[in-house]
This record gives structure tokens, sequence and C-alpha cells, in this order.
């Protein structure tokens, strides 16, 4: 298992197939368990409205911020708030769209808290 404590370190540690990671930061864990209690339907309507928010704040370095608003607000109203926020957040930590699939694809949570998730490759 690898303990990860920061966005980056997450990043590395999915992109390099960990089977476990345990995620010490409670921000990104309120994340990734918001991601993971989205519906699939909801899901698969709010992630083309959240990579184009996202694809557009990586695309623009930050200056298509009015337009990621208007989408953000259109997931929000798909997702909730919590949901979205953590779809954006860990999307731009997770360089875009591929990594919250990977995430919520491959990894399914073993044990969570208010400070930390357990993931586990499924």
């Amino acid at each position: 298992m690898v303990t990860v404590k920061s966005k980056q370190s997450l990043n590395g540690a999915i992109f390099s197939g960990e089977d476990e990671i345990r995620v010490e930061d409670p921000k990104l864990a309120k994340w990734i368990i918001a991601i993971h209690a989205i519906k699939q339907v909801a899901w698969s309507i709010a992630i083309v409205v959240i990579a184009a928010g996202i694809y557009t704040l990586i695309g623009t370095g930050g200056v298509g911020a009015p337009a990621t608003a208007g989408l953000t607000a259109a997931a929000t109203s798909i997702v909730g708030f919590s949901g979205a926020s953590g779809m954006i957040g860990l999307g731009l930590a997770l360089g875009g769209i591929k990594g919250l699939k990977v995430l919520r694809n491959d990894y399914k949570i073993t044990d969570k808290s208010s400070s930390s998730v357990t993931l586990k490759k499924k």
C-alpha cells in the first residue's frame, strides 16, 4: 500500500497502477468519496460537462474561468455541489478526465473517514 498526502502524489499513484492507495488529505478524501457516490447516469452526463470546463481552464491557462463557471453550474445541478467540486478539483489534479475515469472505474473505496480514504484496485 502506498500513502499519499497531495494531489500530485495521488496522480502518480493512480497512473502507476498501485493496487492499494491510502489518501491522507481531508480535502482529497472528501472529493473521492463524492465522486464515488455519484450515480452512473448522472456521472455519464456530468463528465461531459466537467470535461469541457476542465479543458477550458487547462487550455486557456485560467482565462476561460467565466465559461468554466457556467459549465460548473450545469454540472452542479446534475451531481450536486460536492460531486461537481470533486470532479473539477480531482480532474485538474489528475490532468483531466482520464484520471477521473481511472479513479472511479478502476478503484473502489475500502475504508473511509473524515480525513482519509483507502482505495483498492478492482
